[in-house]
C-alpha cells in the first residue's frame, strides 16, 4: 500500500474474501479516503459491485458475509483524495 499511495494510476487488487475488510482498512489508513469499488463474482450470475469512499464501503460490508472472488479497484492519488485528510 505504501508503494501505491502516491501513484496516480488506478490500482486493481485481487483479494481473498476473508481479507477484504482488513485490506480496505489498510487502504483507508495508508492511502486515505479514496474512492473504491469492491467487485464480487465478476462476469458471473451473482455479480455485485459496491462503490464509495473506503470508509463508506467498510461500513456497508462489515455486517455481511463476503464470499466468492473479489477484486478491489482503488482510485489513484489526487489532491482530492490524499492521505491525511
Amino acid at each position: 500500500m505504501e508503494a501505491l499511495r502516491e501513484q496516480s494510476a488506478t490500482s486493481i487488487i485481487y483479494e481473498s474474501p476473508f481479507r477484504v475488510l482488513k485490506t480496505l482498512a489498510d487502504i483507508q489508513n495508508i492511502m486515505g479516503e479514496r474512492p473504491v469499488a469492491v467487485c464480487r463474482e465478476l462476469t458471473k450470475k451473482f455479480e455485485e459491485i459496491i462503490r464509495g469512499k473506503a470508509g463508506e464501503v467498510i461500513e456497508k460490508l462489515k455486517t455481511r458475509s463476503i464470499k466468492g472472488e473479489v477484486v478491489l479497484v482503488v482510485s489513484g492519488f489526487s489532491q482530492d483524495n490524499s492521505a491525511g485528510e
